[in-house]
């Protein structure tokens, strides 16, 4: 497995800068990053899938989503038979910072980046409110959550379990009452788990 490794990371060092040479016009550079695939899936504590939600990645020490590098987000993809996985895909080099490339020449081809110490993820499930949904969910943007989530050439699957919260008033029987519309029964501040 070590030699592996090892091989990958020398092919991948040897290949980082492809050179498309032009006759009459300037070369083309491109750029081989290494990247990370994260597989988020989330549902409640009974299982169900939600698939109503915002997803939110964050960085550094506040959890702020503009502290994440610029060029770090490549593509997402959700599952259309289970609207609860989503798939990211990162530019690993640059969430963890790139050098300076230079040309044979001395040419600065692209200039070093510092790429993000921290990561955090926001959940927020919908419905917010009401006689039943679900609570937020957030993870601080950690320096232990980057380092275990992104791992190059690989993929991470992150499982996240939400709270469903039911209202009291969900369920309720008031004796003596005349049969009318609920519409205006408010959930209350009363909640069963």
């Amino acid at each position: 497995m070590k030699d592996f490794s090892l091989a990958t990371q020398t092919v991948q060092e040897q290949e980082k800068v492809e050179v498309d040479s032009h006759f009459f016009l300037s070369d083309t550079y491109f750029f081989h990053d290494r990247y990370a695939m994260v597989i988020f899936n989330i549902h409640d504590q009974q299982g169900y899938a939600i698939s109503d939600f915002d997803l939110i990645l964050t960085a550094g020490p506040r959890s702020d989503p503009n502290h994440l590098p610029r060029g770090f987000f490549v593509d997402k993809q959700r599952n259309q038979k289970h609207p609860n996985t989503i798939t990211y895909y990162f530019n690993y080099d640059v969430m963890k910072g790139t050098r300076e490339i230079r040309s044979e020449e001395g040419q600065i081809l692209r200039q070093s980046s510092l790429g993000a110490d921290m990561l955090g993820i926001k959940v927020i499930p919908r419905p917010v409110e009401g006689f039943v949904h679900y609570l937020p969910c957030e993870i601080s943007a950690s320096r232990d959550l980057l380092d275990k989530v992104l791992q190059p050439n690989s993929t991470t699957m992150i499982d996240i379990c939400l709270q469903r919260v039911l209202s009291s008033n969900i369920m309720r029987l008031d004796k003596g009452t005349k049969a009318s519309s609920f519409k205006r029964t408010k959930p209350g501040d009363n909640i069963v788990i």
